[in-house]
């Protein structure tokens, strides 16, 4: 499972993908996986 500090260092080796994107897609991620 991610955390920030993983989203973090992912956002620093890939800058088109913003950190609040990133963190978007990983609480979206969360919430779907809580429906299942």
């Amino acid at each position: 499972m991610l955390i920030r500090q993983q989203l973090e260092i992912i956002n620093r080796k890939s800058l088109r993908y913003p950190l609040h994107i990133a963190e978007k897609d990983y609480f979206l991620a969360l919430v779907l996986q809580n429906r299942n």
